[in-house]
């Protein structure tokens, strides 16, 4: 306690201070809302109830979900006695219900959520889709045919991650183009900012061409050693031009349609899974 201009200044001790704070700060924000572009729409607030299942069924591998409702379904039908019959390595499911209970009480929460900008907001979900994946594994361990054909959809879902590698965060399941991943969903769940590298090397290959950019991240391209101009909303310029897939949205611009113009013309290459290279020619 000490007195500040007359008056006594009173301090309370509280613990987890930062998180508290956090999370009114949380609330405040939610409140409010955020920027979002979902399904070729935005929204200055977001708040769309079917963003994050969609999200799921776009962005999560399909063998995880596959084989994550199909356990869902073999421990709630009571197709196997969970907790009797089943262990998965130290774990013993005694109560399917009770461990089904979290991702629906997160899940339900995310829905009514007015943060409508990456699939990382629903992350918490992903290690109980694999527990309930582990179910399956486990049942049909029992059986050699069952085996093959979990091993052979193990393999297939590597070979369907690695069609994004390196970029991961970009990853859309089988079902979604990844050249049009863009007209569905954006920000974290598409562009981060994180091709800068590719468009380095872009550079280095076509040394003669002069980039206009426009791009979204938070670091400088020179940096990296990027020769460009800036590339404003609505600035019709003939050349190289190159787009980040948030700005395409246009979810964080002030006017959404600043770039869309350019799907108009030729499109020339993507870097990273999130820099688009058009070309536009003189007029």
């Amino acid at each position: 306690m000490k007195p500040v201009g007359g008056h006594r200044n009173y301090s309370l001790l509280v613990p987890a201070g930062e998180y508290v704070e956090g999370f009114r700060e949380l609330i405040r924000h939610n409140r409010h809302g955020q920027a979002a572009f979902f399904m070729g729409r935005v929204s200055r607030q977001g708040g769309w109830k079917t963003y994050y299942p969609t999200v799921i069924l776009l962005k999560w591998p399909t063998v995880v979900l596959v084989l994550s409702l199909t356990g869902v379904a073999l421990g709630l039908g009571r197709r196997l006695r969970v907790g009797a019959d089943l262990r998965i390595g130290d774990l013993s499911i005694t109560d399917e219900w009770i461990m089904a209970s979290f991702p629906l009480v997160y899940l339900g929460l995310a829905i009514f959520a007015r943060f409508n900008i990456g699939e990382r907001h629903v992350l918490p979900l992903y290690p109980f889709a694999l527990l309930f994946a582990a179910v399956v594994w486990e049942w049909a361990g029992r059986k050699r045919a069952l085996r093959a054909i979990l091993a052979l959809l193990v393999g297939l879902n590597a070979a369907d991650a690695l069609r994004y590698a390196p970029g991961y965060l970009s990853y859309f399941n089988a079902f979604v183009r990844p050249a049009e991943s863009y007209r569905l969903l954006t920000d974290s769940n598409l562009d981060w900012g994180q091709g800068l590298l590719a468009l380095r090397q872009y550079q280095r290959d076509h040394p003669d061409e002069k980039i206009s950019l426009s791009y979204f991240g938070s670091v400088d391209p020179a940096i990296y050693g990027i020769r460009d101009r800036p590339l404003g909303e609505h600035e019709h310029t003939s050349g190289t031009l190159i787009v980040s897939a948030t700005n395409l949205s246009g979810q964080f611009l002030a006017d959404p349609q600043g770039y869309r113009w350019l799907l108009r013309q030729e499109r020339i290459e993507i870097l990273d899974h999130s820099l688009y290279i058009f070309h536009v020619p003189d007029r």
